[in-house]
């Protein structure tokens, strides 16, 4: 994670082997990587990450900043 992008890499690994004489065959397994830009800020400090029954989860909270602010002005 570094600033507002996050990449993700892995290997998928094939479930099993097929026999069988194919014309085509979608390849989902093997080595991957992603990059996902963040729309928002966010705090690197709680990110969670968590895969069950093959499902990558991802938590990122928001970065909370007070949206306004009051300014005193010295007269």
């Amino acid at each position: 994670m570094e600033r507002d992008i996050i990449n993700i890499k892995g290997s998928r690994q094939k479930p099993f082997e097929e026999e069988g004489d194919y014309f085509t065959q979608e390849c989902y397994w093997g080595p991957f990587f992603r990059e996902v830009i963040l729309p928002v800020e966010v705090d690197p400090n709680q990110t969670e990450a968590i895969i069950k029954e093959g499902i990558l989860t991802i938590r990122i909270p928001k970065l909370l900043r007070e949206k306004r602010r009051r300014i005193k002005v010295k007269i």
